[in-house]
């Protein structure tokens, strides 16, 4: 009976030359960096300061800003109507038109590229919760000066209302004014109509004076509707101006802003300094070995 030898175990296999290699040099890179730890903690803090004075004498920028209201288109039996006053986007789609931003910039005495304009909404959650969409929203203008700040911002809220109200809104007040202007006009005649058959009424004989009788009795008839058209209207008129046109609601006042973070720039210096005292560190041992090699003059 034969007996069966176990095999001994294998052994691992050695690593491959090149891995060993990356270790050895990520282990050398470690410790010098580990040995002069003082360097990345030095270019950390000096960095972080530097970007921090930069922040702060990097010059200001003034920032002004507008608050608009689109309105609330309603239907003729109630309810919101969908128009571009109910599209969030019209609003940014005006402002950051180019021709828009030229001729604000021509009025505020501006070059396109010396202001910078956002569009945000400023109601809040309250309308989204409710279903109802948010017609509030706030324009803002970045310049050299709080001036020319404030007038791009208020003449941006102005092209944007107007641009807006033109597309429903303003027909409709237009078309609201001409009624009552028609409906007065024609209630002063009739008025004066009346005045005047009444005022004859002494003077004629029976047969005129009923014919008179029956003037006055068409004219009161035609005022009654005319008063209750006029009645009709003015409430849509109001309501036209008050809700459903688009306006100003706060115009804009030029504040001081600095031109960059002062956080965002010490944190962006704190990182290159540290890189570079991380390099420092590397580089210190070849650089000291090759000025120790060099013979004295």
């Amino acid at each position: 009976m034969s007996v069966q030898r176990e095999s001994p175990p294998r052994r691992p296999a050695p690593p491959p030359p090149e891995l060993a290699d990356d270790e050895i040099d990520l282990g050398r890179y470690w410790a010098s960096v580990a040995a002069r730890w003082w360097l990345p903690l030095l270019g950390l803090v000096v960095g972080a300061i530097i970007g921090y004075l930069i922040a702060v004498g990097g010059g200001s920028t003034y920032q002004a800003q507008a608050i608009v209201s689109l309105g609330t288109p309603l239907a003729v039996g109630g309810g919101i109507l969908p128009t571009v006053q109910t599209n969030g986007t019209a609003v940014k789609q005006i402002v950051q038109a180019e021709s828009t931003k030229q001729r604000v910039a021509h009025d505020a005495g501006l070059r396109p590229g010396q202001m910078a304009v956002s569009t945000t909404p400023a109601g809040g959650a309250t309308a989204a919760t409710k279903g109802a969409p948010n017609t509030l929203f706030a324009i803002t203008v970045k310049a050299p000066s709080p001036r020319k700040a404030a007038l791009a911002a208020n003449e941006f809220a102005r092209i944007v209302v107007q641009t807006i109200s033109d597309q429903y809104v303003n027909p409709k007040i237009a078309t609201f004014n001409a009624q009552v202007k028609a409906d007065e006009l024609e209630l002063a005649q009739l008025d004066k109509r009346l005045a005047e058959e009444q005022g004859l009424l002494g003077s004629l004989s029976g047969a005129e004076k009923l014919a008179a009788i029956g003037i006055i009795g068409i004219a009161e008839q035609r005022r009654s509707v005319v008063t209750d058209d006029l009645l009709s209207i003015r409430p849509l008129l109001n309501q036209a101006r008050t809700v459903e046109s688009g306006r100003v609601l706060t115009r804009a006042v030029g504040t001081k802003t600095t031109a960059r973070s002062k956080r965002n720039s010490a944190v962006v210096g704190a990182f290159l300094g540290l890189l570079l005292g991380i390099a420092a560190a590397l580089l210190w041992e070849p650089l000291a070995g090759r000025f120790a090699r060099r013979p004295a003059l």
